[in-house]
């Protein structure tokens, strides 16, 4: 990482911890290397012809660019793989002091032991839990060679080649819980934007996007949306779905379920 780079890093990091412009001698304290106030606003003037820095009306600070914040977080985000989450109060803490808004469902983790035809009906069972769905051939076949497999690997093999209805129905068996936390974060993004809010906010409060939605990381204008699968327990596994302006500090809230201390 050259210097011009990890100038932009720190004053990211910054402006995500307090959402102000930041100036060149405010980063400064904030730097592990020695530089000058002077140099730094070279580096402002670098970054912001590049696209990477934008100098708001009346304020000597910069502040990243969306192209900036997208970028970070790609770099951030990338490949977290299965998280392990704490108990729901925990999450609801980490979400409030994130400014996020998050939803996560979590499901009993079974195995699939069989299936049995019956009529124009399938009865799969989960571990004594049974699940009646219409009759499919094709189905059945795909079925008979996932005996044994455990609920949330075969929901997923099942989304992956078009058994949606199957998957959601196994997830809804399953289901233990279905937690939404920080509500006041969607609602407000809401209020600024009516017309996304008529788009996607129904599909976010049902659990709709949750469920449907491929899990990895996706930009809307301002807005940042994270999906990921989640542990709490052996057998009990499931999904979260973050959103927050871009700006919000997503690894905090990644954080504080890791474990870490960064403050």
């Amino acid at each position: 990482m050259n210097k011009r780079e990890y100038i932009l890093l720190k004053l990211v990091e910054q402006y995500i911890q307090r959402p102000e412009p930041v100036s060149s001698r405010e980063l400064q304290k904030q730097l592990d290397i020695a530089l000058s106030t002077a140099a730094i606003r070279y580096y402002f003037k670098q970054l912001t012809e590049a696209g990477s820095l934008q100098k708001p009306h009346r304020s000597s600070g910069r502040i990243p660019t969306l192209q900036a914040l997208r970028g970070f977080w790609r770099e951030r985000l990338k490949g977290l793989g299965e998280m392990e989450v704490g108990d729901e109060e925990e999450v609801k803490v980490a979400a409030k002091s994130s400014h996020i808004f998050c939803e996560y469902y979590l499901f009993r983790n079974r195995a699939f032991t069989g299936m049995e035809r019956y009529r124009n009906y399938l009865v799969c069972t989960f571990e004594g839990r049974e699940l009646i769905v219409e009759y499919n051939k094709n189905m059945e076949r795909f079925l008979q060679n996932q005996i044994g497999k455990r609920a949330f690997e075969l929901s997923e093999d099942c989304r992956t080649i078009g058994l949606v209805h199957f998957a959601k129905s196994v997830r809804a068996l399953l289901q233990e819980s279905f937690t939404i936390c920080t509500v006041e974060e969607i609602v407000e993004i809401s209020r600024e934007n009516p017309k996304w809010a008529d788009e996607n906010l129904p599909t976010y409060l049902d659990g709709t996007l949750l469920y449907e939605r491929d899990r990895g990381l996706l930009f809307e204008s301002d807005l940042l949306s994270y999906k990921f699968q989640i542990v709490k327990e052996e057998d009990l596994k499931g999904e979260m779905l973050l959103l927050g302006r871009v700006y919000r500090d997503f690894g905090g809230f990644i954080n504080t379920l890791k474990g870490v201390d960064h403050g």
